[in-house]
């Protein structure tokens, strides 16, 4: 009897109401996890074999954004290039002489008409 009280009383102030506790480190709530783990996993796998590799990104070529990056391209590149062309290449080609066949070929021909 007076252990049914005891009980009672255990079971009232102590017991009740709080449920069972499991911590977060129980051999079954680890394999559990990793077994969420692996589904979550294979899933993934799974998904990226069907859906995803092979197909790339699909871009148009036509959208407003890569049609203005290709103008700059060609508007950079152009600028670049009558910059090399002002200060590498105007004034330091290649000198034509006077006495090279096709200038006197010019000058006859110049002559003639000229007469």
């Amino acid at each position: 009897l007076s252990s049914q009280k005891q009980y009672k009383k255990d079971l009232e102030t102590e017991i009740k109401g709080k449920g069972m506790q499991v911590g977060p480190d129980t051999p079954e709530i680890r394999r559990a996890k990793k077994a969420s783990e692996i589904a979550s996993t294979k899933e993934y796998k799974k998904d990226l074999e069907n859906e995803i590799r092979g197909k790339g990104m699909g871009v148009g070529m036509d959208t407003p954004d890569i049609q203005r990056a290709k103008k700059a391209s060609e508007i950079v590149s152009q600028k670049e290039y009558k910059k090399d062309l002002e200060t590498e290449i105007v004034g330091k080609g290649m000198q034509v002489g006077p006495y090279t066949p096709e200038i006197q070929r010019v000058k006859r021909a110049s002559e003639i008409a000229s007469q």
